[in-house]
């Protein structure tokens, strides 16, 4: 309860708690799921939470780091962030950013489906680790778009994934 407390509001901690490894020696994103929920929307989240699939496409610029499909209430986070050299405050963000989708649903505006709304940008800076997280993001982008290497994978993800 106190680390909750703690991480809620970020008082005096410098990074974001470990993550649980499952059998298979991915990071347990269900244990994650469960404690985001816990500490951030009391539980009030309902999804199933995966890692994308493996795709090849080559020449990518850019990658989704995670992704919700309202319908199917399903989060799924990109392998790229499996990678040993990925903070877990980013893979942390990704799925607590994915959580608010469900959190704070799009609104109309303008006749316009808009995702990002005040509400969701709002909570979404709640995360206890939220500046740490984006400054990585910026600073290492490019890092993320290399190749995958077996050292820097804790899966051997394949090098041009996409959700």
């Amino acid at each position: 309860t106190v680390q909750a407390l703690l991480n809620k509001e970020g008082a005096g901690n410098s990074f974001a708690p470990e993550a649980k490894l499952n059998k298979d020696g991915k990071v347990d994103l269900k244990e994650m799921f469960d404690r985001l929920n816990a500490d951030y929307f009391e539980n009030k989240i309902k999804a199933n939470v995966e890692w994308g699939k493996k795709v090849n496409k080559k020449n990518r610029t850019s990658f989704r780091f995670g992704s919700y499909d309202p319908g199917k209430k399903l989060i799924r986070i990109h392998p790229r962030l499996q990678q040993d050299f990925v903070p877990r405050s980013v893979l942390e963000l990704t799925m607590y950013h994915e959580m608010c989708h469900q959190w704070a649903p799009m609104k109309r505006k303008k006749g316009m489906w808009v995702a990002h709304h005040p509400q969701f940008k709002e909570k979404e800076k709640k995360y206890g680790f939220y500046e740490e997280a984006r400054a990585w993001e910026k600073a290492n982008w490019k890092k993320l778009m290399r190749p995958v290497s077996e050292k820097n994978s804790k899966n051997n993800v394949d090098p041009l994934v996409a959700i």
